[in-house]
């Protein structure tokens, strides 16, 4: 849900609620109905820059039950010849579990094309309770209007 547009005098903000279901392999399911909100910023910048920004919270559902889970982040990018390159520095904080929180940052590239489709690569440094881990992603998205939200006349 789009709350505000940038100007120059604020950013972009956008309210983003979520409900996981609990479908497909347990290994990738926590079994549970999960929900979760979270805030996102982004503010264009000089030269081509852009910072962004999101807090949220969660309900993970653990071994133990549900959970409270806290997360933060706070990125910049820039174009670099038609790809996106980015730095992201994140943490995630959990209440109520055994595992204790997560410090990370990461950098990464993603590309347009055909208008709709984003292809993402990533590598980041993880830390937690000790444990140092690197992590290397990809992923396709792909960007569709969501038909049923639109407005009809």
């Amino acid at each position: 849900m789009r709350l505000f547009e940038e100007t120059k005098g604020h950013p972009a903000l956008v309210v983003l609620p979520e409900l996981s279901a609990p479908v497909g392999d347990a290994h990738f399911s926590s079994g549970g109905y999960d929900p979760a909100l979270t805030v996102l910023a982004s503010k264009r910048l000089r030269a081509g820059f852009e910072v962004t920004g999101n807090a949220g919270v969660a309900g993970p559902t653990g071994d133990d039950g549900r959970f409270l889970q806290q997360r933060f982040a706070v990125s910049a990018g820039h174009e670099i010849k038609g790809l996106q390159a980015g730095l992201e520095v994140y943490e995630i904080r959990q209440f109520e579990q055994r595992r204790g929180g997560l410090l990370g940052m990461g950098v990464g590239v993603s590309r347009t094309f055909a208008g709709k489709f984003q292809l993402d690569a990533q590598i980041a440094r993880e830390a937690a309770a000790g444990m140092r881990t690197w992590i290397a992603s990809t992923g396709l998205v792909v960007r569709e209007p969501l038909r049923f939200l639109k407005a009809h006349h």
